[in-house]
């Protein structure tokens, strides 16, 4: 570091914008709902916000979001490092395979799978519990993660009760590729 380095401001991850104030810094996992961020060229604003409870001490946080024409969630893992991803509910019947049949035959789904012309390999296998925290009530699921070669594109496919299956497809992003996060809605 520089002697100058230390006399240059910091850009913020987010602002937060009180009425009356000046904004403020606030790091990305304070994110709240009616907060808006810039992604991918578009105004999100947050929805829902819903946690997960992995066990052992271990919480991630999803966030709804939704830019008037398209919704998508935002996860965010601090564990060693802050992992971040954007995904999209797909159909369940987007494999060519049925995946409940696969996992009630044998109790885990398949090891890999093709979507979108790639292959994705199963990373990670958890049991958690999951709330909205509009809420208080937990939601017991299991979840098999999938990744392709490049570990860009992941593909999360959860349980539910009564084997209810949902999938999501989406990639691993930067924490740069989100900005201007504000509190205005």
């Amino acid at each position: 570091m520089g002697f100058f380095d230390s006399f240059r401001k910091k850009k913020p991850d987010v602002m937060l914008k009180k009425p009356g104030t000046k904004q403020q810094e606030v790091h990305i996992t304070a994110l709240q709902k009616g907060f808006s961020l810039q992604f991918k060229n578009k105004t999100w604003v947050v929805i829902s916000v819903y946690e997960y409870d992995w066990g052992d001490d271990f919480l991630t946080v999803e966030y709804k979001l939704d830019c008037g024409e398209d919704v998508i969630y935002l996860h965010v893992e601090e564990d060693e490092e802050r992992v971040l991803s954007t995904t999209r509910k797909i159909s369940v019947k987007a494999f060519g395979e049925n995946i409940q049949a696969f996992v009630a035959e044998n109790e885990h789904p398949p090891i890999t799978i093709t979507y979108d012309n790639k292959e994705f390999f199963l990373g990670e296998e958890n049991s958690g519990h999951f709330r909205d925290t509009d809420g208080d009530t937990w939601e017991e699921f299991r979840s098999w993660d999938y990744c392709d070669e490049t570990e860009e594109f992941i593909i999360c496919i959860e349980e539910w009760e009564d084997d209810d299956f949902e999938v999501s497809f989406g990639r691993v992003i930067k924490e740069s590729e989100i900005s201007r996060i504000i509190q205005d809605h």
